[in-house]
């Protein structure tokens, strides 16, 4: 007997649980592109001030780090989980699928999100 069947679901009268989950992934992913494209940019200024020798580029990187910290990180670590409860409870057997078919990939994901954290909180 499959008792996964036996989870309860959640739908959303007007615009159904799948706009709910999409509308939150798409917030999340505006956070955590932000900070990926962030950090390409704080490289890439980080390069020219030190080769050009100019500090008011690392004191405005500074500055950017922490909106970026406050903005990505924290905001991205409250819809990162609304994801995955949102997703739970519209369909548990989507959801159950999903880990399965790419626990490896996210675990990557993960490895390389510390590493960011890791880095912006060195340069603020």
């Amino acid at each position: 007997m499959d008792l996964i069947g036996l989870y309860p679901t959640w739908y959303e009268p007007g615009i159904g649980s799948g706009w709910v989950v999409g509308l939150i992934a798409t917030l999340h992913v505006l956070f955590s592109h932000t900070s990926v494209g962030a950090a390409l940019f704080f490289m890439a200024l980080a390069t020219i001030a030190y080769r050009q020798n100019k500090p008011e580029l690392l004191e405005f990187i500074k500055k950017y780090g922490l909106f970026l910290l406050v903005f990505s990180y924290v905001l991205g670590s409250i819809t990162g989980p609304g994801i995955w409860y949102s997703t739970t409870v519209a369909s548990p057997r989507g959801i159950s699928a999903l880990i399965h078919s790419f626990v490896w990939k996210w675990a990557t994901e993960w490895v390389f999100f510390v590493i960011e954290v890791v880095g912006v909180y060195m340069v603020t």
